[in-house]
């Protein structure tokens, strides 16, 4: 083997199982507070921008035939028989993963003893993250950080002094690119790699140095500039530069070319057949001039430069010529913007961010697992801003059942899923047979600091959790459980008359009661046929606390008896109408009828026969109280950025003062998803978080995998998914499949989404949730999570293994 297999050992312990992703689908959000996101998110970005006037020239190549060429990959050199070879790549395919990695937030997790130390974050006026789990791709063994190489340690600063950065170089790193927010004292903006394996080079960094410096450094260490920025200092103008040295890879012809023009960049490439891997945009005495690098390599990179008075305009080129990414965007002193962009070989997911602060960056580097590849900064009238361009740096995944013949058929689509939608965290459970086959989680629990997303995360289920309400009735029905009046309760009991109204727990209405509600039946709530419509109680938090006189979120109990004395919106049983608030009065009647809380039942009676009660729980309202082993659940990435994320809170707690009995929220705002949705209330309707393989756990013990069932099998059959008239899709808080069996339901509630279905034909169910919910991610969830399942299924029903006790949950009884 060549010199490549000298670092075998270090190359593969910087990989962790996964596979390459390939999709690079665009999108242009709206330019919110200056805000131009294009990322792998969903919809393509042509079918959302228009192309912007170019300036000067509009886009132009460089080297048209240079963009034919794919990256050379090494693989050939590693001698895939040596038995030591193959174990390495068996483990990372099968997702042992790698001893130890460093991830984002300036937090160490050390994975070598099988647990998890961290230490202290990173302080300061810099802001400093490091991150390096990596994927299963490989690339070419010495890499242009711009280009897609394989994934690594790194870390960036924002704001960082000069010996800052040096503390940091000491530890292994080197810099990759910098740039120069403040001249005096002098201050960085900088991204760091770890100066290992593929990445391993002879480097150096300078500032505040002229043209002529640079260029007699550059001839002393035999090197070749990789990274120059010119600035104005007191002494003129400077240049921070990073060089590597001319060896190997790194041995190619390059040019730098200061005080120049587009288009003589442009006339100097054609001629020389090179291309550019390096832009800066500068000033003097008020020209503009560009600052570029070139240089003769033919393994991938940069090979067209986007010159346009706006942003979007290099969006619809991105979308007009897919298979490139930006890897240079500067703005240009004059207006407008240029770039550099290159072709990707289908390696990687990338990302670009406009006009963000240094505390987002920290949570988009965290939300989709990646590392810059390209800084710019500027001093704003708010202070710093940062453009920034992001690749690919792999994705954490833990779980069971890592033997699972057909992992690939989920893996290899739910990774992509996540980076395609920016979600931080994703988890899934797949059952046969009331056998738990396979459990995985893919990404971050939470992203600054960093916390990763394992087969244990609770995620937040939305309206999956309605399923526990309808059960927690059905089961009192089976037991006999009697009105306060003495009768037996049915189906067919009218729940306000003869539960809830007047009731301990309940008590009157507040005006006039509703006589019409005396026609609502039990069945007719459960199947969202009672009449109900217009706006959910269970989010009018403000208006029914003042009504009842009290100063705090109320509960169903109190929510029932606001709504005593309203109108329906039509008559009981004529009109199917979804209906959020339907759990929690199922959930009031059980409490009148068991003489507890709904949670304490739900605890007692559905989860604790399975010894899943520290698996689901209700999710709190607030970040601070939530479960253990909850996920940090996030808004949508366009809301964080806009700041459409911060609202009034409906958890009303979090007011302080009442004054005549009326919340004053003297500008009181809440971080969506904590405080701005009221889940104290709403634990039956959407308020539950649960780990997936827990949740499928107790699905088994609903449908009947379990020797021990929760209902018996003909409430299963002839109750809880019997549907209506009114909606033949629809049975007890659960829908239904008529034609093939299938009983499902789907859910996104406060940064959370799910699904589970119950595959009753085949005796399957899957559960699949994640921390954040985006517009038509749960429809683009199912039709992943569906795709899977036909690619697996012959081994589905072969496979006979049982993962539960591994995450300490007790197989079906048979």
């Amino acid at each position: 083997m060549k010199v490549f297999s000298d670092h075998l050992t270090a190359f593969f312990g910087a990989l962790c199982g996964g596979g390459c992703l390939t999709c690079r689908g665009l999108r242009l959000l709206p330019d919110l507070c200056a805000v131009v996101l294009a990322a792998a998110l969903s919809v393509p970005l042509w079918a959302t921008v228009a192309k912007a006037q170019d300036f000067p020239q509009g886009t132009f190549f460089l080297n048209p035939s240079i963009q034919q060429n794919k990256h050379v990959q090494d693989i050939a050199e590693i001698d895939k028989t040596d038995p030591q070879v193959q174990k390495l790549i068996a483990d990372e395919i099968l997702g042992a993963g790698p001893d130890s990695a460093v991830i984002s937030g300036g937090f160490k997790v050390d994975t070598s003893d099988g647990g998890y130390q961290i230490a202290d974050p990173v302080g300061g006026q810099a802001t400093g993250v490091s991150v390096g789990i990596a994927g299963l791709t490989l690339g070419p063994p010495s890499p242009e950080e711009f280009e897609f190489g394989p994934n690594t340690e790194w870390w960036w600063f924002d704001n960082a002094s000069e010996a800052q950065i040096i503390e940091r170089l000491d530890q292994g790193y080197r810099l990759v690119d910098i740039e120069v927010v403040q001249v005096n004292p002098i201050r960085f903006a900088a991204v760091l790699v770890r100066n290992t394996g593929p990445y391993a080079k002879t480097w150096w960094w300078y500032f505040d140095k002229t043209e002529s410096e640079v260029r007699a450094l550059a001839n002393q260490n035999a090197a070749r500039l990789i990274r120059v920025q010119p600035y104005e200092s007191g002494s003129g103008l400077r240049f921070a530069t990073i060089m590597v040295r001319e060896t190997g890879q790194d041995n190619t012809t390059w040019t730098w070319f200061d005080a120049t023009t587009l288009q003589q960049i442009r006339d100097r490439v054609y001629n020389r057949n090179a291309r550019i891997i390096d832009i800066e945009p500068y000033l003097v005495q008020g020209v503009l001039f560009y600052s570029a690098l070139l240089d003769n390599a033919v393994t991938g990179g940069p090979n067209a430069v986007l010159s346009h008075t706006q942003a979007s305009g290099i969006g619809a080129w991105l979308a007009d010529n897919p298979g490139y990414k930006i890897v240079d965007l500067e703005r240009r002193p004059t207006g407008g913007w240029v770039a550099i962009a290159a072709r990707d070989p289908g390696l990687s997911h990338w990302w670009w961010y406009l006009n963000i602060r240094a505390e987002d960056i920290l949570h988009l580097t965290g939300r989709h697992f990646a590392r810059i590849s390209d800084i710019e900064a500027r001093q704003t009238s708010a202070g710093l801003r940062y453009d920034i361009a992001m690749t690919n740096n792999g994705l954490p995944q833990q779980g069971v059942g890592n033997g699972f013949a057909a992992r690939d058929a989920y893996d290899r689509r739910l990774r992509n899923f996540v980076k395609q939608r920016g979600i931080p965290g994703l988890g899934m459970a797949l059952v046969k047979d009331g056998r738990l086959l396979y459990a995985q989680s893919y990404g971050l629990a939470r992203t600054a600091p960093v916390e990763l997303a394992s087969a244990r995360t609770l995620f937040r289920i939305g309206s999956t959790s309605k399923i526990t309400a309808s059960v927690a009735m059905l089961q009192l029905i089976e037991d006999n459980a009697m009105t306060p009046a003495g009768q037996p309760v049915t189906l067919n009991t009218p729940i306000f008359r003869d539960i809830l109204n007047g009731l301990p727990g309940v008590g009157n209405a507040l005006g006039t009661y509703n006589s019409q509600l005396d026609q609502v039946t039990v069945r007719q709530v459960l199947q969202h046929i009672a009449g109900f419509g217009g706006i959910n109680p269970i989010t009018n938090t403000e208006q029914i606390a003042i009504a009842l006189g009290i100063e705090r979120t109320p509960t169903c109990a109190e929510t029932v008896r606001w709504m005593l004395d309203r109108s329906l919106s039509a008559a009981p049983g004529s009109t199917y109408t979804y209906y959020n608030t339907g759990p929690c009065i199922i959930a009031a009647a059980v409490e009148v009828l068991s003489g507890q809380s709904f949670e304490t039942y739900i605890r007692n009676n559905l989860f604790a026969p399975y010894d899943l009660e520290n698996l689901i729980q209700r999710s709190a309202d607030l970040f601070a109280d939530r479960a253990a082993g909850e996920a940090e659940h996030y808004s949508t990435i366009g809301d964080r950025l806009s700041g459409a994320e911060f609202v009034r809170p409906r958890y009303l707690e979090l007011v302080p003062s009442w004054p005549g009995g009326v919340p004053d929220y003297a500008d009181i705002t809440v971080r969506f998803p904590y405080g701005g949705i009221p889940l104290v209330n709403g634990t039956a309707p959407g308020g539950i978080a649960a780990t997936p393989a827990a949740y499928a756990r107790f699905l088994a013990g609903v449908e009947g995998s379990d020797g021990a069932p929760l209902i018996s099998q003909g409430t299963f059959d002839n109750v809880l998914t019997a549907t209506s008239a009114q909606n033949p899709g629809y049975g007890a808080f659960v829908s239904v499949n008529a034609g093939n069996g299938d009983v499902f339901h789907n859910g996104a509630v406060g940064g959370g989404l799910g699904w589970y279905v119950m595959k009753t034909a085949d005796d399957v169910i899957w559960t699949v949730f994640a921390n954040t919910s985006d517009n038509g991610d749960l429809n683009r969830l199912n039709q992943v999570m569906i795709a899977a399942y036909v690619e697996a299924k012959p081994v589905i029903d072969a496979s006979t293994a049982d993962h539960f006790p591994d995450l300490g949950i007790p197989a079906v009884s048979p």
